[in-house]
This record gives C-alpha cells, sequence and structure tokens, in this order.
C-alpha cells in the first residue's frame, strides 16, 4: 500500500508478505529481510541485492501448515525539498 501525506511531504509504502510453514515441522522465524530484483533495472538476469535486514527482538515459532504476516513500512521524507 502506498501512501502521501501531504502536509508532511513523506510517501509510505507498507509492504507484506506471509511466511507459510509446509515443512512437516515448528520453524523458527528470528531475522526477516528486503531483497531488490535488480534485472529489469541493470540487465536481464536476475539479480538480488538484499536493501534491509531486520533481526526480531522476540523469534517467532511458526507450526506446520500455519503462517506468519510481516508488516514492514518504508517512508521517504521528502519536506527538506522545495
Amino acid at each position: 500500500v502506498l501512501a502521501y501525506d501531504g502536509p508532511s511531504k513523506t510517501w509510505t509504502n507498507t509492504l507484506t508478505r506471509v511466511i507459510n510453514n509446509n515443512s512437516g515441522g515448528t520453524i523458527t522465524i528470528a531475522e526477516v529481510g528486503l531483497v531488490l530484483n535488480i534485472a529489469a533495472i541493470f540487465s536481464s538476469n536476475n539479480q538480488y541485492i538484499l536493501i534491509a535486514r531486520e533481526v526480531l527482538g522476540v523469534t517467532q515459532d511458526v507450526l506446520n501448515g500455519e503462517q506468519l504476516t510481516v508488516t514492514q513500512d518504508i517512508t521517504l521524507d521528502l519536506s527538506a525539498i522545495d
């Protein structure tokens, strides 16, 4: 979800990722990352760059057949630009 706040001149993009556990056992999520596919920018080959990584303060156990939803807000502050 992309939103613009005119008075503060900020863009916020809310990213949501659902992690499904179909492994047959419990998995523990200790960190999440945001990966950018730069193939469309520089070449036709898939190339990935990790642009953000967050270690969770509390790990999350996801039981087999369950899912975990991770939501991250990315905000761009343009208030310094006239």
